[in-house]
């Protein structure tokens, strides 16, 4: 898969399908998008594209009081498209100039001069271009005067729930992991660096690696212990991992602490993936440090019992 990131970069192919949207999470509403786009692509046998933007283009135009946290980094997407033998990503830098293009603009500029799509798939819902509108109507109203086919893909249902992003930030957010991964098609996960913390973990003889985030966008689960799997240099180890204030402490700052079993390097400054397998429960305070440190015990265990089930 080419990777391009400016308008400038797309190449002249033949018979070009695309797809164009946010795809944040590529959960599998998104999986079943990019399926349909390959089969049309088998059909011209022509070529694959896919367009996004970057940033979100809500962090653009929502409010800064409340902006949307994402549920995949550039890095991520990049890595998840790539899986689906695309032959191009267009990543688009979503700017306050660009989002002044109507959709009638972007179809014409971009998709039909640009790229010359000969056919086009795109969600049931989408729509694109300043004050949205660009939508299937404008889509298959071009279609007719500039020879390229339309197809509608169907909202994705799974145990009757509707597969959107909104759907999984709210299963995340609620500590749903599980439903939430269902959603997505693989573990939710969280990239960053690790960071010296307080040293309450090692102070209780559960010496943590604590996550800084690699995007401050990227959206946490609820405070709570989830059992979990972590990519340290390409090997997976499992652990527990803590989101919360550390109530038990009276501290206030939220922290992301990874308890990584049966581990005792030292990954100050290494970069870390958490792969969130399920929640164990929520965040407590306890009445003493005895209670504190006997909760943990168990919550290695029933993670350990998880995780060798999983």
């Amino acid at each position: 898969m080419k990777v391009l990131r400016k308008l400038d970069e797309i190449e002249q192919v033949s018979d070009p399908v695309i797809t164009i949207g946010t795809f944040d999470g590529i959960h599998l509403g998104h999986q079943q998008l990019i399926k349909h786009l390959q089969e049309k692509k088998r059909r011209y046998r022509g070529h694959s594209y896919v367009i996004t933007f970057e940033p979100h283009p809500q962090l653009i135009l929502q409010s800064k009081i409340s902006p949307i946290q994402i549920l995949s980094t550039l890095d991520e997407k990049i890595g998840y498209i790539s899986e689906f033998n695309i032959d191009y990503l267009l990543v688009l830098e979503f700017t306050p100039e660009l989002s002044r293009l109507t959709g009638e603009q972007f179809i014409e500029d971009v998709l039909i001069k640009r790229i010359g799509m000969v056919d086009v798939v795109i969600g049931y819902d989408h729509a694109f271009g300043y004050k949205r509108s660009g939508n299937i109507d404008t889509l298959r109203r071009f279609g007719k005067s500039h020879n390229f086919n339309v197809n509608v893909v169907e909202p994705f249902l799974l145990q009757n729930t509707v597969i959107k992003s909104t759907v999984i930030r709210d299963a995340i957010k609620s500590g749903s992991i599980e439903n939430a991964n269902k959603y997505l098609g693989k573990s939710y996960q969280l990239s960053g660096t690790v960071v010296k913390g307080r040293g309450r973990g090692r102070e209780l003889s559960f010496p943590t690696a604590n996550l800084e985030l690699n995007n401050p966008n990227k959206l946490v689960p609820g405070n709570g212990i989830y059992a979990a799997q972590i990519d340290i240099d390409g090997k997976i180890y499992d652990s527990a991992v803590s989101i919360g204030i550390r109530l038990t402490f009276d501290e206030t700052d939220r922290t992301i602490e990874a308890y990584i079993f049966d581990f005792s390097e030292n990954i100050y400054g290494k970069e870390i993936t958490i792969n969130f397998i399920k929640k164990l429960r929520d965040e407590k305070k306890f009445s003493t440090i005895d209670a504190l440190i006997s909760q943990m015990h168990n919550d290695i265990e029933f993670a350990k019992k998880v995780l060798n089930e999983y």
